[in-house]
């Protein structure tokens, strides 16, 4: 006889779910424009504008709309800066999880269950807000948008 054993489960995205994102993203976008404009890489009239309708996207379709053009090289600088960045705001306390966040966590896990998250968000964005916000205690597993445990 073969017995499956079935973990009780709960997935969560991160953004806009557990992490305050909105607390860093515009002050990460407009450092990162500025820098942009340091390299003379052209963007679109009203950056932040076009960004907050489309926030949620993967960051590549977010640089085909704001950057004049989508060369790689422009693409993966402007990749590169927004997410040093983010990051950079996350490790110096600029970031903050929503209200009670780590008790419904903890309820969560002494309940037995396994706690994912599953986001589209780069690894090091991710792992600075493990990091900083102590999640590896709640958090049993987390897939990128590259789909790799991290």
């Amino acid at each position: 006889m073969e017995i499956i054993l079935i973990n009780k489960v709960v997935i969560f995205d991160m953004d806009g779910t557990l992490f305050q994102t909105e607390l860093i993203l515009e002050p990460s976008l407009k450092e990162t424009l500025n820098k942009l404009d340091e390299h003379n890489v052209p963007y679109i009239e009203n950056p932040i504008e076009r960004y907050n309708e489309i926030m949620g996207v993967p960051l590549s379709e977010v640089w085909r709309n704001l950057l004049y053009t989508s060369s790689k090289g422009y693409t993966e600088l402007a990749n590169g800066l927004f997410q040093k960045s983010l990051v950079n705001s996350i490790n110096t306390g600029k970031s903050k999880l929503y209200d009670f966040v780590e008790v419904a966590l903890s309820d969560i896990k002494d309940k037995g269950y396994d706690i994912f998250i599953a986001s589209n968000g780069d690894e090091k964005y991710l792992k600075a807000i493990y990091d900083y916000h102590g999640l590896d205690k709640y958090i049993q597993h987390q897939h990128t948008k590259q789909w790799r445990q991290i």
